[in-house]
């Protein structure tokens, strides 16, 4: 009886323990007071600040980002500024004859999908992984300028996250605006943990110390930071994009083949390329595509739009190929994609390009 009795109790104990692990790793946010709220949303901001600075990552490329206001609800603003002569040049496209250079497609994404992740976070939601990412541009965006994006969390749900972002020039005029679809089914231990410690925050604190401290060990035990060095002076080089030459299918259907190698300053903090480096390399592809060899001085490619759907991971350290195919109904959509090299398809994007002859 006694024993019975005791299994009772443990079962009991057993099940409700399950039940507060599944409230920390799938129930809402706790609701805080307005001032611990700010405190949270500060705390994240001031985090992923710290992230962006450190990281080997593609997100390195952002360590000039500067966040301007945090608002708990799930937005936060911030400001950036590229420039030839510093250490964000390689957010730039290069552009031959002089004209004026632009901040990259990649560069876009990149602010689509960090500073709308960044957002979910001051919301005190726990991150995940892009299904989906997508701009549309009024103008470019050029060298020197002062971006102001403004990311905003839309609605969060047990899998799916909608987020969306603005990008506004130094006048205050919407020049694009972008969204964002993300995967938010972490592990269920990390739900856990990130539930913790978005109930105490001495907890917060202490988690993000340790994984920048270990982030820092690791880059500094394997020199990793001159291997993922990314101080080039364009995008291009980064990505390091090489024409392929073509086989008797691409050229029935008028497509263009390249490659490019994923190495370490193009993936993510989970050791994939990361989905704005990839929509960077569909992009350059696209201009590639519109400027056979020796054209790029005569012809000038306008990106205004862009989608990028995310199948499956980007494997690191391989060469993977990007086609280019002009979709039959439109003189100005093209269908990426990368593919592996034996044809596996990791991601697709629509992009919308335009070429102007220059005189």
């Amino acid at each position: 009886a006694m024993l019975g009795a005791a299994l009772g109790v443990s079962g009991v104990v057993g099940a409700g323990l399950l039940l507060l692990l599944r409230h920390l790793a799938d129930g809402p946010p706790p609701r805080l007071s307005a001032r611990l709220a700010k405190e949270r949303a500060e705390r994240a901001a001031v985090g992923f600040k710290a992230f962006l600075q450190k990281t080997i990552t593609f997100d390195q490329l952002l360590s000039g980002l500067e966040v301007e206001s945090v608002d708990a609800g799930g937005v936060v603003r911030v400001s950036l500024a590229a420039s030839s002569s510093s250490s964000c040049s390689a957010l730039l496209a290069e552009r031959p004859n002089g004209q004026r250079r632009q901040l990259h497609e990649g560069a876009l994404m990149l602010l689509v999908d960090d500073v709308t992740g960044m957002a979910m976070q001051v919301a005190g939601r726990a991150g995940g992984v892009s299904v989906e990412l997508s701009f549309s541009m009024v103008r470019p965006v050029f060298a020197d300028e002062v971006l102001t994006a403004e990311g905003r969390t839309l609605r969060v749900g047990r899998t799916i996250a909608f987020l969306k972002i603005e990008f506004r020039d130094s006048s205050g005029q919407l020049v694009g605006v972008g969204s964002h679809i993300k995967h938010v089914g972490a592990p269920f231990v990390w739900r856990v943990l990130h539930g913790l410690s978005s109930r105490y925050p001495w907890l917060a604190q202490w988690m993000h110390k340790r994984h920048m401290g270990m982030l820092e060990h690791v880059i500094n035990k394997y020199n990793l930071k001159k291997v993922a060095d990314l101080s080039k002076d364009s995008m291009e080089k980064v990505l390091d994009l090489r024409r392929k030459r073509q086989d008797s299918e691409a050229s029935e259907h008028g497509a263009s083949r390249f490659e490019s190698f994923v190495y370490y300053p193009m993936l993510n903090p989970l050791g994939a390329g990361h989905g704005a480096s990839s929509a960077a390399l569909l992009a350059a592809a696209v201009r590639a595509h519109l400027c056979p060899d020796g054209s790029e001085d005569k012809i000038r490619v306008e990106i205004t739009e862009m989608s990028v759907s995310y199948l499956d991971p980007v494997p690191d350290r391989q060469a993977a190929d990007v086609i280019v195919t002009p979709l039959s109904d439109s003189s100005t959509t093209y269908l990426a994609e990368i593919r592996s090299k034996q044809g596996h398809l990791y991601v697709r994007g629509r992009v919308t390009a335009i070429a102007h002859q220059d005189s």
